[in-house]
């Protein structure tokens, strides 16, 4: 059984959609406290990471089909915060053809 012990916290950084929004519905429902993250992969700045409501999380697709998800398979509230943490970025992804032209870049300025 998922969370069978008591935590004080826990952490999700679970990219698989299914799995994560179990894991945030059963934290809920066990009224453990969670911080959730949204995707990393292809954003560089540091200085763009933010924290909000899960519900007011941007910019991010796997959160977007999270809240959803929340919203119409375990009855999280439509318009109102889901009292969850999110740590995410509104940073627009690069891609690996992006990272290509910023490695040349850097170069050409050394």
């Amino acid at each position: 059984m998922i969370l069978s012990e008591d935590y004080d916290v826990v952490v999700d950084a679970i990219d698989r959609l299914n799995a994560k929004c179990h894991l945030l519905s059963t934290a809920r429902q066990k009224k453990l406290p969670i911080v959730t993250t949204g995707a990393a992969g292809g954003r560089l700045d540091p200085f763009k990471i933010q924290t909000a409501d899960l519900s007011k999380a941007h910019h991010d697709r796997l959160l977007q089909k999270v809240r959803k998800q929340l919203r119409t398979e375990h009855g999280f509230p439509a318009n109102k915060p889901f009292g969850i943490p999110c740590v995410f970025s509104p940073e627009t992804a690069k891609g690996p053809w992006d990272l290509e032209q910023i490695c040349e870049t850097s170069e050409s300025n050394q």
